[in-house]
């Protein structure tokens, strides 16, 4: 029997196992990014104000001096089968934001899209109209793990403008709103008068028919 003395043999049976070793991390890699992925597209907050989009739409918020709007933000855990734990901070604007919930840690379980956080944001009566102020609200989500276990952290930011408008004098809106109703009123009478002249017409039509 001929034995094949190569030189490289014992080199290539070195390199084998550290080839599948390398390879057999890349694919658990691959794996955890893909899992991870799935877990980070599950989960989301929404905000009734926005930001300029990538389309160039946004909707910000717009307030008078001395005005307090509240409203909440939206927590989902959709799509997962593990509950999560979702962390929320005022990170810009926090000098006429904030939120207003007893705690800032809020449990959002597997399936559920309704957790709501509530939000506070307060225009100073000394600021000018057609001032601008920028607001961030950035959420850490990790999942409920027992302690011990590994856990991936997620991020989401939300941000919006408030926009500061002139507010109207209390006369001015009051009679604004007494306004409303007489305008009103004359629509409803040119309707009524409109449809009498209509059946005059007909009637007449029908008369000189017979």
């Amino acid at each position: 029997m001929k034995i094949n003395k190569n030189p490289n043999h014992s080199k290539l049976c070195g390199i084998a196992p550290s080839l599948s070793n390398k390879n057999l991390s890349i694919i658990s890699s691959f794996l955890l990014i893909l899992l991870f992925s799935s877990f980070v597209s599950s989960a989301g907050v929404s905000s009734p104000y926005w930001d300029k989009d990538g389309e160039g739409n946004e909707n910000p918020l717009i307030l008078s001096p001395g005005e307090t709007k509240e409203f909440q933000f939206i927590l989902q855990n959709a799509g997962s089968d593990q509950d999560l734990t979702f962390t929320a901070s005022v990170t810009l604007g926090g000098e006429i934001a904030k939120i207003v919930d007893p705690e800032d840690r809020y449990l959002v379980s597997s399936g559920k899209t309704d957790v709501s956080v509530k939000m506070r944001v307060h225009v100073p009566k000394d600021a000018l109209p057609g001032r601008e102020y920028k607001v961030r609200v950035d959420f850490l989500s990790t999942p409920v793990a027992e302690p011990g276990q590994f856990q991936f952290a997620s991020g989401y930011g939300t941000s919006f403008t408030v926009k500061v408008t002139e507010s109207l004098p209390k006369s001015e809106k009051k009679s604004t709103s007494r306004l409303s109703t007489p305008t009103i009123l004359l629509l409803i009478a040119l309707i009524i008068i409109l449809i009498i002249i209509i059946i005059l017409i007909k009637k007449r039509k029908g008369a000189k028919a017979k």
